[in-house]
């Protein structure tokens, strides 16, 4: 009642569906009419101009709620597949366009879509209209209030704030550069509002952390409409979901609504403009040239972008992973000299089971550098340095990497060939003898090819880990395997407490809510890799080697199914009497059969004896070539 009290006496108090612009009222409308939920509308529009659901309806013409179709509640399945690629990819970007969404934005989306925006507007028939740029730089942000372009103030104690405060911590590490990167201010003696200021410069150098963030929101607010499994809406909300969680913001409180920072998008908007002319320099010498300087990384390593990581799984193994964040750090030396340096993390996604997938985040560091360098030189190139023809193989020689990988990491030992210079011995670790561990046997074993039990879960129990590989990489995967061990002990703990219900339940769900999805506790695991995410796996899985008899990382490039020689039965030199009497018994063989020791006895036993030459070993090898089963033999 006082505050609606203060508006009737107080004139200069408007409401500000009377101040919103044309321009957006029309972004609102083209909105509606393809389709979008007048719901996901009336949140977009509060964030932009702090419009509420019924100013929305008043400034779009409508008169109730009830003259536009409201979609389904939304439910995510347990068991749903996601829905197939659309037969036509550009419908979605010419949706964006014709919503009113600005053909950068458009551009920023195909990006991250390991698509080339250059080549996605040119398909459009549009070109970037130079009056949005002149808009953008003509607005006032309302989130945030520029001091000319060295400082901007953000009003303390908002969702903002506290990014940017975060970042301008992280980026300015050393102690003695806090202090110039932000500080608190009074608007007035008698206002006891606290606005943060902050320098552009510092704001340009965590620019991809930003990015990083509002890509985490995107990846969150995919999931308000998807139809896809409980555990990768999870997994597709945990990055946001702990960012929220660490700086104390909320996270929405029912499935569909959508999660957003205001003033974030404006912010990063604000700081391309503010360097227009270095960014503009950046992407000339890249992308026609090729090359690029220290200050250029922030531009390749776009967050939500692919990259190429080069020897991965060892030499000459590549793989995709996708950019999370990047921020450059600065600060001093001991010696008191100003450094610069650059870190950017990637993520990709590795069985840590014979049951899940998790996602695995890697943080590379490059030191400043002087002059430039070729694009390609880099360790982890984009994929945009490649053209665009190239960039689509890429994507789809790794994405059948990523089928085979989804296929056999996980679920029962698969029983599989493999090419010669794909499996590397693993030196030692519990479990089984590795009698082959030493250099020469090693060398021997990948010189051959064979066949291979792949039994990821198997090879975790006997005390094994991926061992082969870009070393940084390796040990982030180790760190999750960690993780998951203590997920999986803190779950069965709950459960054993609790116990009614699944602690994996328990774990990953929350009670229903959207924000229970997203919630920070627990691990985001997988149950099978996502049809987006097909080509970020890792390029080897763990088995045990029949022909070098020891555990060991197998290429998943290498694999292929085995090609039984089902005649080779006929073919053995036995009287006929006895190939059948064989044949019958291990095709119909009691494999239930127990001893009076448990664990004992199970199974047939054949005891061939003669001399050397008359067929013993080669009777075994037709057996398991009937059954297609594996063949173990031990010399004594």
């Amino acid at each position: 009642g006082d505050a609606s009290n203060a508006s009737k006496s107080n004139p200069a108090i408007t409401n500000p569906a009377d101040d919103v612009s044309p321009r957006l009222v029309k972004k609102y409308k083209n909105m509606l009419k393809i389709g979008i939920s007048i719901a996901a509308v009336q949140q977009i529009a509060h964030v932009e101009s702090n419009l509420q659901p019924a100013d929305v309806l008043r400034v779009c013409g409508i008169e109730e709620e009830g003259d536009v179709a409201e979609e389904p509640q939304y439910a995510i399945s347990k068991t749903a597949i996601a829905p197939a690629a659309t037969k036509d990819p550009m419908r979605k970007y010419k949706a964006m366009v014709k919503s009113g969404v600005p053909v950068g934005a458009v551009q920023q989306t195909a990006l991250r879509d390991g698509m080339n925006p250059e080549v996605i507007i040119k398909e459009l028939g549009i070109a970037k209209d130079d009056d949005d740029d002149d808009d953008k730089e003509n607005s006032k942000p309302s989130h945030f209030t520029p001091v000319g372009d060295k400082f901007i103030e953000v009003t303390a104690d908002t969702d903002l704030s506290k990014v940017v405060t975060r970042m301008a911590q992280t980026v300015q590490r050393a102690a003695g550069n806090r202090g110039r990167s932000f500080q608190y201010t009074k608007t007035s003696a008698s206002v006891t509002k606290a606005t943060i200021r902050v320098d552009m410069e510092t704001l340009y150098n965590a620019l991809g952390a930003l990015q990083g963030v509002q890509w985490a929101i995107d990846q969150y607010n995919a999931t308000t409409d998807m139809k896809g499994t409980w555990d990768e809406a999870k997994a597709k909300r945990q990055a946001y979901a702990e960012i929220a969680t660490t700086l104390g913001i909320a996270l929405p409180s029912t499935m569909r609504a959508q999660a957003g920072i205001a003033g974030l998008v404006d912010l990063i908007d604000h700081i391309k403009i503010v360097y227009k002319e270095q960014l503009d320099a950046i992407h000339a010498n890249c992308q026609e040239r090729g090359l690029c300087d220290f200050d250029s990384l922030a531009f390749l390593y776009t967050p939500g972008s692919r990259v190429l990581a080069k020897h991965a799984g060892g030499g000459g193994v590549d793989m995709i992973c996708q950019v999370v964040w990047n921020r450059y750090e600065q600060g001093r030396t001991i010696m008191g000299q100003e450094s610069r340096y650059f870190q950017v993390c990637f993520q990709f996604i590795v069985a840590v089971s014979g049951e899940h997938f998790a996602i695995s985040e890697v943080v590379e560091g490059i030191q400043s550098f002087d002059g430039t360098r070729s694009i390609s030189t880099l360790n982890f190139v984009p994929l945009m340095a490649f053209p665009s023809a190239e960039q689509d193989s890429l994507v789809e020689q790794y994405r059948r990497r990523g089928e085979m990988y989804n296929r056999v990491a996980t679920g029962k030992p698969t029983y599989m060939n493999y090419d010669k210079s794909s499996f590397f011995i693993k030196s030692g670790g519990g479990g089984l003898r590795q009698t082959n561990s030493n250099g020469s046997s090693a060398a021997a074993a990948m010189a051959t090819g064979g066949r291979i039990m792949v039994d990821t879960q198997g090879a975790y129990d006997y005390g094994h880990s991926i061992g082969c590989g870009y070393e940084t990489m390796v040990t982030a995967i180790k760190h999750k395997y960690k993780e998951y061990k203590l997920h999986m002990r803190t779950a069965k703990k709950n459960q054993d407490s609790s116990g009614a219900g699944s602690g994996m339940a328990a774990s990953t769900s929350g009670g229903g809510g959207g924000g229970s999805i997203g919630a920070s506790s627990g691990m985001a695991l997988l149950e099978a890799i996502p049809q987006d995410c097909m080509d970020l796996v890792w390029p080897s899985v763990m088995g045990f080697s029949f022909t070098s008899k020891a555990w060991g990382d197998v290429l998943v490039d290498s694999l292929s199914e085995i090609k039984f020689q089902d005649d080779i039965f006929d073919r053995l030199v036995l009287p006929l009497s006895r190939k059948r009497i064989i044949k019958a018994l291990i095709k119909n063989g009691n494999t239930d059969f127990q001893d009076v020791i448990q664990g004992k006895g199970e199974g047939s036993v054949f005891l061939l004896y003669g001399p050397p030459g008359v067929g013993k070993t080669l009777t075994a090898e037709a057996v398991c070539e009937v059954l297609h089963k594996p063949l173990y033999s031990v010399s004594l």
